[in-house]
């Protein structure tokens, strides 16, 4: 799978992998596509289709043609909410993908073998996207002073802080304190170096910091 595409694996209204789903590691994340297999009335995803007469209808569908328009949906809503109701500039696709990532919802307590660790990352969570979106932007430059010290809420730039780790490239210029999401940044001696914080997961983060 190229790494610039989002694989999308189906599940059933159970949260289960469909019958007829995709998987494996390049799987990147799972989406509602329906399984009729499971219930031939209800098990399908309502879809527009054609009657009889060769008018329009609905009908309950399955495929994965079901579940990668689920993804395209909710990341079109994420992009419209961040540009509009966040007043928001400067998306990337790469921003976008982390977001989508960092908010599923576990998907491998429903799954056995082979799907088990094959359907990506989690299911989609539009609800938690839209959160997850709103955070996405990078984190400033910092410059402090050596007896001065700066800090920074990694709330407002992670969807999750709950395991939030930091590393410093360069040693001796700064040092740093992470408490209750908040990350202190004191300078000990003139120079620049990167901080990198990540969530565990989809999330990095890297702070230039220059200690003058």
């Amino acid at each position: 799978s190229d790494e610039a595409v989002v694989s999308v694996a189906a599940t059933s209204w159970l949260g289960t992998p469909s019958y007829f789903t995709n998987y494996g590691k390049w799987v990147s994340l799972s989406a509602p596509g329906g399984d009729l297999s499971l219930n031939s009335t209800y098990g399908g995803v309502y879809s527009t289709s054609v009657a009889g007469d060769g008018g329009s209808a609905y009908e309950g569908i399955n495929g994965t043609s079901m579940a990668c328009p689920h993804v395209s949906g909710a990341c079109a809503l994420a992009v419209s909410w961040y540009y509009g109701a966040e007043k928001k500039k400067g998306l990337t696709n790469e921003m976008l993908k982390e977001a989508l990532l960092s908010s599923v919802t576990p998907v491998d307590p429903f799954c056995d073998a082979p799907y088990f660790g094959n359907m990506g990352a989690g299911s989609l969570d539009t609800y938690q996207l839209l959160l997850a979106v709103k955070k996405v932007a990078m984190i400033p430059d910092v410059t402090v002073s050596r007896v001065g010290e700066v800090t920074v809420n990694l709330s407002e730039y992670f969807y999750k802080t709950d395991v939030l780790t930091y590393s410093v490239a360069a040693q001796g210029i700064v040092e740093v304190s992470l408490k209750d999401s908040v990350l202190t940044i004191k300078g000990v001696s003139k120079g620049k170096t990167v901080i990198r914080i990540t969530d565990g997961n989809q999330s990095v983060r890297t702070i230039n910091v220059t200690v003058k």
